[in-house]
Formats: structure tokens, C-alpha cells, sequence
């Protein structure tokens, strides 16, 4: 017991598959199979799942010594169990040792890693990664890139428009020739000599 060193204190898990009967007395054996401590403890019925109700049952035995010293703890890793305390200690211990470290991979394009982080729009970098801000720049820079040339499409429009329609109403043509292209007059006569008309 880490705040009662003259304590040493012995679980048992029992799983929710094993039961079918009660609990009134604990026992502690050593590796020789002898039994070195005993106690009462509440009775408990310890159900089974073909019963219809199933747990994990804890039993806690706590033994006090005179002389710490003289015990000596073996465990086996295979039945030993851990608390939920102990996995959520060691969980902080390593977490705490972990991001106290810098001994972390970078990131590539072709591996996960640590990145820093950066907000210009104009860099030509591919170990950094582009921040919220950096995105946000580049989409506004997009969207008034678009509208310019929405604009600039929408005038040449408006100028090609109207040079269409200035062309369409001048009567400043040439007219046709038998040598030049240019404008010509239709002719629905079949005995007329005139060469600056169309038949």
C-alpha cells in the first residue's frame, strides 16, 4: 500500500462467466499453496450469466505486517491485474514523458509526422502546413481573382456588342464589284446587262 507501507493489500477479479455461489470467507495462499492469511468478508451470491445477471466481482483482502521487509512479493504477469488507477497513472506518466520529448518524425509528402504550421499564401515550402488563415487568404484572393474576370469577360462583351451593332446599322460599305466583295442589290430581271447587281 503506497500510503501504508505496513499494509500489503491482495486483490482477486473473478470474472462475470464464473459464479453460481456464495462468498463469506477469504483466503491467501503463497506459491507453496499454503495458506497464509484468512478472513470474513459480507456475504455475496457471485451470479453466473446463465442466471441472468452477470459481474465482475473485486474481493480485497488487506494484510498488515510488523515487518515489511520480511515479505517478500512475487507476481505472475499472466494473472496479475491491473486498477484502473494504476493503467490511468501510468497512461499520465507517459503521456507527460511523451510531450516532453522532441524525438518526433517530420511530416512528408509521402509520411505522417510533426508540422509546422504557416499562414502565407505565397510559399513554395512542402514540409509546412497551411493554417485556416492561410486558406481564408487564398480563397478571398480566388473569389476577387474570378470577379475581375467575370468583369473583364463582361466588358469585352459590351464593347464587342456594340461594335456589332454600330457595324450593323453603318451604311459605310463597298459595294460589290466584279473584282471586290462589298454590299449589291438584288435583280430579279433575267434579260438586264448590269454588273453591279445580283441576280
Amino acid at each position: 500500500d503506497e500510503k501504508n507501507p505496513n499494509q500489503i493489500i491482495a486483490e482477486l477479479v473473478i470474472p462475470e462467466n464464473q459464479g453460481g455461489w456464495f462468498i463469506n470467507e477469504i483466503g491467501l495462499y503463497d506459491e507453496d499453496d499454503t495458506l497464509v492469511a484468512v478472513g470474513n468478508c459480507p456475504i455475496t451470491y457471485k451470479p453466473q450469466l446463465s442466471e441472468g445477471s452477470g459481474r465482475t466481482q473485486v474481493i480485497r483482502m488487506i494484510i498488515v505486517v510488523d515487518n515489511v521487509n520480511a515479505v517478500t512479493l512475487k507476481f505472475d504477469p499472466s494473472v496479475v491485474l491491473a486498477t484502473r488507477q494504476d493503467v490511468d497513472n501510468l497512461i499520465t506518466s507517459k503521456m507527460a514523458n511523451h510531450e516532453q520529448t522532441t524525438n518526433h518524425p517530420s511530416a512528408t509528402t509521402n509520411s505522417k509526422g510533426f508540422v509546422q504550421l504557416n499562414s502565407a499564401i505565397d510559399s513554395n515550402l512542402e514540409n509546412q502546413a497551411a493554417t485556416p488563415l492561410a486558406v481564408k487568404k487564398a480563397y478571398n484572393m480566388a473569389v476577387d481573382a474570378a470577379k475581375k474576370a467575370y468583369n473583364l469577360a463582361a466588358d469585352a462583351l459590351k464593347k464587342a456588342n456594340d461594335l456589332i451593332s454600330t457595324h450593323e446599322k453603318s451604311t459605310n460599305h463597298p459595294n460589290a464589284t466584279t473584282n471586290s466583295k462589298g454590299f449589291v442589290q438584288l435583280n430579279s430581271s433575267i434579260d438586264s446587262t448590269i454588273e453591279n447587281q445580283a441576280a
